[in-house]
């Protein structure tokens, strides 16, 4: 069995369970949610990622124009002094690259969660901006092994993004669900980037099979999304106060050392507690829903809840505006990139069989119509678009907006954009910014 199919079978991943009912917010005497987090969604973790992930941040050295490099579009051009500069790079960072690998095999990862002067909302665990450099840098020594020719050695770096993606996306927290999201991107782009890399050398039809044991479903948000709940419970016992001693409470103050948010708002009308968190359990409850509507919809409905807890600005979901919409389109971007990487393995698959490129994307894909179904654009639910364009195969998502601009791309200060402005998001050629 090859190397990089035993990696990938050594992942048993088992994801993280959520206890029961957290105990209810109380102004008087503070909850510790963030202990409670600790305590709930720890309990019972086994085969821990946790430690070595933390030896392996700690002994990360930041490097951010190497970092930036190992990630950049265009990485057939490297100088050769560039390559020496990352090699090298990846060469001092060895032990932690180590630690990162042997972490990534671990069957659970909970990370314990730190909150500022105690606040739930805003917490997260040390270590995230390491593991997201570590990551970086593992995408930039799967493409120096592939541009060596050592495509095996690269793909064995793409198992490791994709099984410490997995972990983050596992975390109790939104910001660990995004950097997951982030380093699943990491992943998937230098599979788009191999043919260019190590030409002649990728065989196009068993990659896909090599790594399928990792191309798993993105998680749902539920656990993520109750933790973001709860920190809303804890900004309002923490924040609120009932100045005229009636009973409700008419004004929310955070200026506590150590906390980020620093306001004083009087809240109008003045609100008993009970009916504080049903104004944020409504808001949540409704969010929910969102994830379960197309695209179209559930952007629209998004942006609309967002607008409407930001017009509330007088109430305690008002003065945080929480704005989760990206959660709408930042898994589909995700979404996206897998499904281009296999549409694009699957076009070099059939002109190695062929000699040529085939003329409309369903001559290249074979797969039977579940798997069919895996490679659509996740922002139209149709086919990623694909034409031939000067004889050469152009694939594409359309993006944010789900307007298909016919594979034209939008730039700004110089960069490629997600169709948020407009245009599609191109995956093949691949992109030089």
């Amino acid at each position: 069995m090859p190397r990089c199919i035993a990696l990938a079978a050594l992942l048993c991943f088992v994801p993280l369970t959520y206890g029961g009912d957290p105990p209810p917010p109380n102004p008087k005497h503070v909850v510790d949610y963030v202990q409670w987090a600790n305590d709930t969604v720890g309990r019972g973790v086994a085969d821990n990622a946790a430690d070595l992930y933390r030896e392996a941040a700690a002994g990360m050295k930041h490097r951010e124009e190497l970092l930036v490099l190992a990630i950049g579009s265009g990485a057939w051009k490297w100088s050769e002094e560039q390559r020496q500069a990352l090699q090298q790079y990846v060469q001092s960072s060895a032990l932690s690259l180590e630690r990162f690998e042997s972490a990534s095999k671990k069957r659970q990862c909970f990370l314990p969660i730190e909150g500022a002067a105690g606040f739930l909302l805003g917490a997260r665990p040390a270590g995230l901006p390491q593991i997201h450099d570590l990551s970086r840098l593992v995408a930039g020594r799967a493409r120096l092994r592939a541009l060596a020719g050592d495509v095996d050695a690269s793909l064995r770096d793409v198992a490791l993004l994709l099984r410490v993606a997995d972990h983050m996306q596992s975390g109790p927290l939104l910001i660990e669900y995004m950097l997951g999201l982030a380093i699943d991107t990491l992943a998937y782009e230098v599979l788009l980037d191999l043919p260019l890399l190590a030409p002649g050398r990728v065989d196009y039809g068993r990659v896909p099979a090599k790594l399928a044991a990792l191309d798993t479903p993105l998680p749902d948000l539920t656990g993520q999304f109750r933790l973001e709940r709860i920190g809303m419970w804890d900004y309002a016992q923490r924040a609120v106060q009932d100045t005229d001693g009636d009973g409700r409470y008419d004004l929310v103050s955070t200026a506590g050392p150590g906390h980020r948010y620093i306001l004083r708002t009087e809240l109008d009308p003045p609100v008993t507690l009970r009916e504080m968190i049903a104004q944020i359990d409504g808001f949540y409850d409704q969010y929910q829903k969102v994830f379960s509507l197309g695209y179209a919809d559930a952007r629209r409905r998004a942006k609309e809840l967002d607008e409407k807890a930001r017009a509330a600005d007088t109430t305690v979901l008002g003065t945080l505006s929480p704005s989760l919409a990206g959660f709408v389109t930042m898994p589909r971007k995700v979404m996206a990139t897998r499904c281009a990487y296999r549409v694009v393995y699957a076009l070099h698959a059939h002109r190695d069989r062929h000699g040529d490129w085939p003329k409309v994307l369903s001559d290249a894909l074979s797969a039977p119509s579940g798997e069919k179904q895996k490679l659509s654009d996740p922002f139209s639910g149709q086919p990623l678009g694909y034409r031939l364009k000067e004889g050469q195969p152009l694939v594409y998502s359309v993006g944010v907006d789900g307007v298909d601009s016919g594979g034209e791309v939008r730039r700004k200060g110089g960069r490629i954009t997600w169709g948020a402005e407009g245009g599609d998001y191109v995956f093949w050629p691949r992109p030089v910014d």
